[in-house]
């Protein structure tokens, strides 16, 4: 199974109210069966009393189906039926209250619905679910579960913390927390393994670029950007490694959520420093472009934030499928550097090109390129 495909998914996030004990029945039935396959108590049928409360009847379902699971499980099994089923929040509400104020990731007893919605929502596959669910004790069977269809785990665990962060964000748990700029981390002991610090930056006016630099210490850490508008739509995500080189953030947006975070087992970043501030320089300006037979070159005057290059339709919604795919350029650092990019013998090029430059930081910034006749 790829990894494009296992987090390819996404699902509602709530479900109406059932109308009728058939429905609820129903329901309770197949949402079980997508979390945990085929449970033989599947067979098992609520009492006849029409009269039943829902709450009753959803009673007697979970304590039929939950028969399978282990005592400790249940919980958070009943936690996401009743989230699913009926709306009820509560529960997830708390767990990532419990992830924001133990700066933990990775969620622990009682917040093991973050799980399951994890699952149902960004990887939305029913053949894992049975695999990894429950998650049983700080997600063993969770992670051992993406472990045998060979994903990496420190990727899953960052997707899960990213998953998480959204939610804090969408559910508006942040604000409370308000930084300014410049922002400076330091730590002596490290982060633990799933382990956070982050910061809330209202940005103002202007749209410059938040510039970040790290020390060698905080390699093994990801650095997790969420710009939003006031509202708390997201609207650009960045996932980068802050030891490998400066971090660059476009500031389009109202506001700048910032995570540095340990996807590893052991303990990592100690000793780690880090400062983030606003920076009004251009990060990447093209200085010249010319077709020399076969190559593109391209000089570009850039920013030491830059990890590489792509040349691409300026119209990237248009599937021109002769233009020349050309590879990419990893970025020589900062300062002025020519790029030779290779055009295939007999490939076209689209009429109007754009650069589009990678950051480490896991942003794009595009920048149009002259025409070239």
């Amino acid at each position: 199974m790829s990894v494009a495909l296992l987090f390819a998914g996404t699902a509602a996030f709530a479900a109406a109210e059932p109308v009728s004990r058939d429905e609820l029945m129903t329901q309770f039935a197949d949402k079980w069966k997508f979390y945990f396959g085929d449970a033989r108590q599947s067979a098992a049928a609520a009492p006849d009393d029409q009269n039943r409360s829902q709450d009753a009847v959803f009673r007697e379902l979970l304590n039929q189906y939950s028969l399978s699971l282990d005592p400790q499980d249940r919980p958070a099994a009943e936690a996401v039926m009743r989230f699913k089923l009926f709306g009820d929040r509560r529960v997830y509400s708390q767990a990532l209250r419990n992830c924001l104020s133990s700066r933990v990731f990775s969620p622990g007893r009682n917040a093991e619905i973050l799980y399951y919605l994890f699952l149902e929502e960004e990887i939305g596959d029913p053949s894992l679910m049975p695999m990894a669910l429950p998650p049983g004790e700080n997600g063993q069977k969770f992670y051992e579960a993406f472990s045998i269809l060979g994903e990496d785990e420190s990727r899953v665990r960052t997707r899960l913390a990213v998953f998480i962060f959204r939610k804090l964000i969408e559910e508006k748990l942040f604000k409370s927390v308000k930084n300014d700029l410049p922002l400076v981390w330091l730590s002596t002991k490290g982060l633990s393994p799933s382990e956070a610090v982050f910061g809330r930056i209202v940005l103002g006016e202007g749209n410059p670029f938040i510039k970040g630099e790290f020390n060698e210490d905080a390699k093994g850490l990801k650095l997790i950007s969420i710009l939003t508008d006031f509202s708390g739509r997201i609207i650009r995500m960045g996932i980068g490694n802050p030891g490998d080189g400066a971090m660059l953030i476009p500031a389009e947006a109202d506001i700048l959520y910032v995570m540095l975070f340990n996807p590893g087992r052991e303990t990592c970043g100690e000793g780690f420093s880090g400062i983030v501030w606003k920076d009004f320089s251009v990060p990447v300006s093209v200085e010249g472009v010319s077709l020399k037979g076969q190559f593109l070159e391209v000089t570009i005057q850039e920013s030491s934030a830059i990890l590489g290059y792509k040349i691409v339709p300026s119209d990237e919604e248009t599937n021109d499928g002769g233009f020349a795919a050309f590879p990419f350029a990893r970025s020589s650092g900062e300062g002025v550097h020519s790029y030779l990019f290779s055009v295939p013998p007999g490939a076209k090029l689209a009429g109007r090109l754009s650069l589009k430059a990678c950051t480490y930081s896991g942003f794009t910034l595009t920048v149009p390129l002259p025409t070239i006749k």
